[in-house]
């Protein structure tokens, strides 16, 4: 299987939406508010057992998953569409010495640390939360940010409904429960087996610098605890071609809402944090884990689909890949 290959997760748009191609721009450090992209790889076999060893990874549906989790460039492009005044900075945004804001409230910009630009962002679960939202409702401003796939009441950084939070029904984009993450990290496609490790490997990752080789991983302070480029691991992905789902940042769950519930570990982690049977807690408050997004599976697309596509047929022949997905009148088609 052809891990580079899988498909493009899409931001959801209006309904009069055709089709969407914009793409993350950065020169360097300084970064564009343009709206971003997210490679996603989907996650078959509906109705799954669960690992007989943890209980967990059983899921009833298809979805899509974040190939990586995501990164400062687009953790900072996020911010410069939603982050330009103080008080909607507050709900996003700590200050940090890898992104990095400059200007005067109400123009406000962002920019990435140079070398950190593919590095996984560390947020809170709240942050991440608002991202999601940001994806949710097609990348606008910062009235994009309180709801969406998650209703967060308030306005402080710490939603005031933070035990009740849910997932909306028929939301496009969201942070993965533990099934969903377990699954795509340890599952074995087309079957109910399952590795103990997020590298295809029942044996421990070596822990090296990248691009190690077929089981290897960031973890046990080897970059002097320093994360590593998000996919640095070239063959350690998982069977289902996710990477870093073990070691480099801990990542946050949809489950974390109550609970700080964790999985994967952390670069400064031993290896049993990267185990399927390691699961943990932590602060959702706490800027200091990352996240992947999970994304709605999408149909063929059907002749309706293709005659309102007509007008830009060309442009969708030109951007052709194997799963690509674009939206049209704001639902997404695979290819």
């Amino acid at each position: 299987m052809n891990f580079w290959a899988n498909s493009l997760g899409w931001p959801r748009l209006g309904v009069r939406s055709l089709i969407v191609t914009a793409w993350l721009c950065s020169v360097g450090t300084v970064v564009s508010a343009a709206p971003i992209i997210i490679e996603t790889t989907p996650i078959g076999a509906p109705g799954n057992a669960a690992d007989p060893l943890t209980g967990y990874g059983s899921v009833g549906y298809d979805y899509r998953i974040g190939i990586h989790e995501v990164t400062n460039v687009q953790y900072a492009a996020f911010l410069n569409t939603v982050g330009q005044s103080s008080a909607d900075a507050a709900l996003v945004y700590s200050t940090s010495s890898i992104i990095l804001r400059t200007g005067a409230d109400g123009n406000y910009a962002y920019s990435v640390q140079n070398g950190w630009d593919n590095k996984p962002a560390a947020v809170s679960l709240f942050q991440a939360m608002r991202f999601i939202n940001w994806l949710e409702n097609g990348q606008g401003g910062p009235e994009t940010i309180q709801n969406g796939t998650y209703t967060l009441l308030g306005n402080d950084a710490v939603p005031s409904n933070v035990g009740s939070i849910t997932r909306n029904s028929d939301s496009m984009w969201w942070l993965p429960n533990e099934d969903e993450w377990y699954k795509a990290a340890y599952g074995i496609p087309g079957s109910d087996a399952y590795f103990l490790f997020p590298t295809s490997s029942d044996l421990t990752p070596v822990a090296e610098s990248p691009p190690g080789g077929t089981n290897s991983a960031n973890y046990a302070t080897l970059i002097d605890g320093s994360y590593t480029d998000v996919g640095a691991y070239l063959d350690s992905a998982s069977p289902f071609g996710t990477f870093d789902q073990g070691g480099n940042i801990q990542e946050w769950l949809e489950d974390s809402t109550n609970s700080g519930l964790m999985r994967g570990g952390d670069t400064i982690d031993d290896a049993s944090y990267l185990a399927s049977t390691r699961r943990y807690f932590n602060v959702p408050v706490n800027q200091s884990g990352g996240f992947r997004v999970a994304v709605a599976s999408v149909p063929e697309p059907n002749s309706l689909t293709l005659a309102v596509l007509g007008c830009t047929i060309t442009l969708a022949i030109a951007l052709r890949r194997r799963n690509r997905v674009v939206v049209t009148d704001g639902v997404p088609h695979g290819e």
